[in-house]
């Protein structure tokens, strides 16, 4: 059986890049009070096959012992393992990635034996938090408008050319971000 577990993390002052965000979508792109709020967070996924791994005894541990996941005094933070649903704000949630980012925290944690047992993956990404007025269509629709970069007028997020996106309806769970985080196709 498989083991998925998601380090989610978040700046405890203001989110400097977040405020931008925002400021752009409502001024620059004309959205207005359409948007409420957008919030940023990072997400690390650890899988392991054949749930060799303690999972979230695991990554408290690493997370108290090393700077490597986590600084208690820049950031917040919570883990998630298997169908646990994360709780990021906001009524949409955009993941934006780059296929193996990761791969570099997966090395250290490896070599340095940090974990019980290594993980089969570790991936990275940012998770948007968005609160935006509307339906749950038109919430959608303009989550998905605000996702991707197509001009210097439409899309923010994320760069298509380089970035893997995907939207989500719902609070994601762990087990959700890992899959999509280890997907090296573009969804969108």
């Amino acid at each position: 059986m498989k083991l998925s577990a998601v380090v989610r993390r978040w700046l405890k002052v203001a989110d400097p890049t977040a405020i931008t965000a925002l400021e752009a979508l409502q001024r620059a792109l004309g959205y207005g009070r359409a948007i409420r709020g957008v919030s940023r967070s990072e997400v690390i996924a650890f899988s392991w096959g054949d749930g060799a791994s303690e999972g979230t005894k695991d990554l408290e541990r690493l997370a108290r012992e090393t700077n490597l996941v986590f600084n208690p005094n820049k950031h917040f933070m919570e883990i998630r393992t298997g169908a646990e649903p994360l709780h990021p704000g906001g009524n949409a949630w955009v993941l934006v990635y780059e296929p193996g980012d990761g791969a570099d925290l997966s090395d250290a944690v490896a070599r340095r034996r940090l974990l019980t047992s290594p993980p089969d993956a570790v991936r990275r990404g940012v998770l948007w938090e968005l609160d935006l007025e509307g339906s749950t269509e038109t919430v959608r629709s303009m989550a998905e408008e605000i996702a991707v970069t197509r001009s210097r007028t439409s899309g923010l997020l994320a760069n298509p050319h380089h970035q893997r996106i995907r939207v989500l309806d719902a609070s994601p769970t762990a087990a959700d971000l890992a899959a999509l985080l280890e997907s090296d196709r573009e969804i969108s």
